[in-house]
């Protein structure tokens, strides 16, 4: 949804999961009805919190202009949840509260103490002079491994890396990124590692801030949108003329022919000049990647600021 603007025609959210269709379509009908700061305090982004504002979610909910079925789903679990807010409340979300908690024990103050600098010289010189290194690096060992999340959140199912460095430099590699290209106050997922939730506004996820806020109200009603149940793939075969397919990190758990012919099945369905988006964590897929080129390297200031440098980004023209 944060894609919308006055240049988008037609927009379709696709997934597998009836279940985050189901939120997508949520986070639409708040988006045509409320304002910016109502839609922040219904899911409880910075200043708000999660726990507030029980009357005004529910009272926000029953008046939205959605599909009955969709709505009770919404209001029953809303209600299991006393009313609380959904933001946290997904297993890769819950799982990143989870750590949040491990760090603040382990480091104590200091976790928060990242969090006040305004000025990135002065945040580097802490990170480098006073941040608690050893313990850190011992947080990152025990939680940044491929037992640990198979426990907490993939059962299982944890990528097969196919990268060189080990899970620790992996990770080191990219927090050290974010502690020196950015404020840790404007991080979201540097706020969820270590605070268990954004606690700062500075650090609110893209749908959160005003003008993509704005951007996608005034798109919301315009655009064609649309929610459909299908993989990606299928998808794209079935309707074509795409100027622009995001994939997300979805082909790091491809394996066999899928994961070395997809982007060929996907190319028919772009458009001349037409882009799929794809971001690799911990596995870069073994794609035929014949009649893309790959413009990355023209976006590597926007690269270089995304907010949890896990992932390589390719940007895939057709040929």
């Amino acid at each position: 949804l944060p894609l919308l603007n006055e240049k988008v025609k037609t927009l379709q959210c696709v997934d597998l999961s009836p279940r985050q269709l189901s939120l997508g379509k949520l986070r639409l009908a708040l988006i045509k009805k409320l304002d910016h700061e109502s839609y922040l305090k219904f899911w409880g982004y910075a200043p708000f919190s999660p726990r507030d504002n029980k009357a005004f979610r529910e009272e926000s909910l029953r008046a939205l202009e959605m599909p009955e079925n969709e709505r009770r789903f919404f209001l029953t679990l809303h209600q299991e949840n006393d009313w609380e807010s959904l933001l946290y409340q997904g297993k890769w979300e819950s799982s990143f509260v989870t750590f949040g908690k491990i760090v603040q024990t382990l480091l104590g103050p200091k976790a928060l103490e990242l969090f006040q600098f305004k000025d990135l010289a002065a945040q580097k010189e802490w990170v480098e002079k006073k941040f608690p290194r050893k313990r850190w690096n011992l947080l990152v060992k025990v939680i940044g491994n491929r037992a640990t999340f198979n426990a907490l959140l993939y059962k299982g199912d944890f990528i097969k890396k196919n990268v060189s460095e080990s899970y620790f430099d992996y990770y080191s590699k990219a927090f050290n990124h974010l502690f020196s290209q950015g404020l840790a106050k404007e991080n979201f997922f540097l706020q969820l590692c270590m605070l268990g939730g954004i606690r700062f506004p500075e650090g609110n996820i893209l749908e959160a801030e005003l003008n993509c806020y704005e951007d996608m109200k005034r798109s919301a009603s315009r655009a064609d949108i649309s929610f459909i149940e299908k993989d990606v793939l299928s998808c794209a075969k079935e309707f074509g003329g795409y100027d622009l397919i995001s994939i997300s990190d979805v082909p790091s758990y491809f394996s066999g022919d899928i994961e070395k012919n997809f982007l060929q099945d996907l190319r028919p369905s772009l458009n001349p000049g037409g882009v799929v988006v794809l971001r690799s964590y911990l596995r870069v897929p073994a794609a035929n990647r014949q009649g893309f080129q790959d413009l990355a390297s023209d976006f590597k200031k926007e690269i270089s600021r995304e907010k949890t440098q896990m992932y390589k980004v390719e940007i895939l023209q057709k040929k």
